[in-house]
């Protein structure tokens, strides 16, 4: 005896976090046109907006799942929404794990004299 499991397709979505470097997460909306079964057989569309959490120092090509909030089809089972987080490169600052960091050339002098350097953050 066999079964078989029919499983709707997922979304899988890339965002790029312009903020990444902010001091703080960010929380941004994703919205989703989602074809929804109802328990007659039909199909109709419905648009779902979905807030995503992006967390300071969030690695690149960390998946974010939204459990079963992909298309519903009669008969299947719902698949997942998968978000894949890409980090947006600064001209500026590189990041080291959880850490920011910055190169700046200082002469000898100043930085024996403790020198303050101002600039532009974020």
């Amino acid at each position: 005896m066999s079964a078989q499991v029919l499983i709707s397709c997922g979304h899988t979505h890339t965002h790029t976090n312009t903020h990444t470097y902010t001091h703080t997460h960010s929380t941004k909306k994703l919205a989703l046109n989602r074809h929804i079964a109802d328990g007659h057989g039909r199909v109709t569309k419905k648009k779902e907006v979905l807030e995503v959490r992006i967390e300071r120092g969030m690695d690149d090509g960390r998946k974010i799942i939204f459990k079963e909030k992909a298309d519903e089809m009669p008969g299947c089972i719902t698949g997942d929404v998968i978000l894949v987080v890409a980090q947006a490169t600064h001209p500026v600052f590189k990041r080291q794990g959880a850490h920011l960091t910055m190169e700046k050339e200082i002469s000898l002098r100043d930085a024996v004299c403790v020198m303050c350097v101002c600039m532009s953050v974020m």
